[in-house]
This record gives structure tokens, C-alpha cells and sequence, in this order.
């Protein structure tokens, strides 16, 4: 039987393999992030986008993980099956590395780490995607703005610079995934 999720079940186990790493070895964590602040350290381009690469990958926790895979997984295989192998990946790193951007640019310095950003992209691109009908369009839209609004007031709280979480990462992985899915750059 031939697996249709082939980019879905490899992003999967990775995700599953760095978060295996990162538990055996708590200062595994240092590569997997992306510190503006060492940006000297990176010392070369390649070096660059291989943080920048790891960090989408990775996870902040366990917990972290299964949080993205109760979106994520849907989502992954939704492109996947409907777009195609290379449409998940495009729209997976692309709204990675949006994320990445927008939150360097929002709240500098610091580590990013955690593929929320980018999983927030391949939902935002399922949302424009999702059913034929208005009322599933209705519906997925619906989806988004619960997430995407908390997100917005979250980041203008002055308290947001305190939390872990990123943020402006999800909004800037949503809006990029909305993009794709809006100009089919895909």
C-alpha cells in the first residue's frame, strides 16, 4: 500500500525525533532555536538558514508538540492529499520562516524556537482552501478569527513580552499561509 502522507509522516517523526533529543539532551534545545543575538556566531549563510530550519522543526516541550499536532496533523494532510507533496512543504517553510521574521522584528532580541508559526500557516492556507460550499467557507473562516484575534490582542498587551509564547511567529506564519492560499503561489 503506498502512503499518500509521505511529507506529513516525515515532518511528524522528525518533530517526534528532535523532541526525543531535546529530552535526552536538555542543551540539544541551543541548536534547535533561532537567537538573533547570535547571529555573529553563525558566522556563514548556510549556517543561517540551518537555524533558521531547526527552529520550525523543534518544540519548546512535549507538550509544545502535541498542542501543534492537534492542528498541525489535520492540516498537513488536508494540503497534502489536495495539493500535493511539494505544496505542504512550500507552504510549511514559507510560513516558517514569515514567523521566524515577524517575530524577530516584533520582539528582538531572543530565541525562537517551535513550529507553531508555520503549522499556523498551513491552517490559515486550509482555511482559504476548505469545502466548496459558503457555509464550510463560513465555517473554516469562523475557525480562523478564534485563533488569529486572541493572537493580535495577546501581542499589543504589554504583559506579551513576558510570556513564552510567540506570538507575532503565529500571526506572521497565519497571514503568510493566507497569502499562498489568496494568490496561488502554489
Amino acid at each position: 500500500m503506498k502512503n499518500k502522507y509521505k511529507v506529513t509522516t516525515r515532518l511528524i517523526l522528525i518533530f517526534i525525533l528532535l523532541q526525543a533529543v531535546q529530552t535526552a539532551i536538555p542543551n540539544f534545545i541551543y541548536y534547535q532555536d533561532f537567537d538573533i543575538s547570535n547571529l555573529g556566531s553563525y558566522l556563514t549563510l548556510p549556517l543561517i538558514f540551518t537555524g533558521a530550519m531547526m527552529h520550525m522543526l523543534s518544540h519548546g516541550g512535549w507538550g509544545h508538540l502535541f498542542g501543534n499536532l492537534s492542528v498541525g496533523l489535520a492540516c498537513f494532510m488536508y494540503i497534502e492529499a489536495h495539493k500535493g507533496s511539494k505544496a505542504l512543504l512550500k507552504v510549511f517553510f514559507i510560513s516558517g520562516l514569515m514567523a521566524l521574521f515577524t517575530q524577530l522584528i516584533a520582539m528582538p532580541p531572543g530565541a525562537v524556537i517551535g513550529a507553531s508559526g508555520a503549522i499556523f500557516g498551513c491552517f490559515s492556507y486550509c482555511c482559504m482552501h476548505f469545502g466548496r460550499s459558503r457555509q464550510a467557507k463560513l465555517l473554516a473562516s469562523m475557525f480562523f478569527l478564534i485563533y488569529f484575534l486572541p493572537q493580535v490582542m495577546y501581542l499589543a498587551n504589554p504583559l506579551a513580552s513576558f510570556s513564552n509564547v510567540a506570538f507575532a511567529a503565529h500571526i506572521g506564519g497565519g497571514i503568510a499561509g493566507l497569502i499562498l492560499a489568496a494568490q496561488d503561489l502554489i
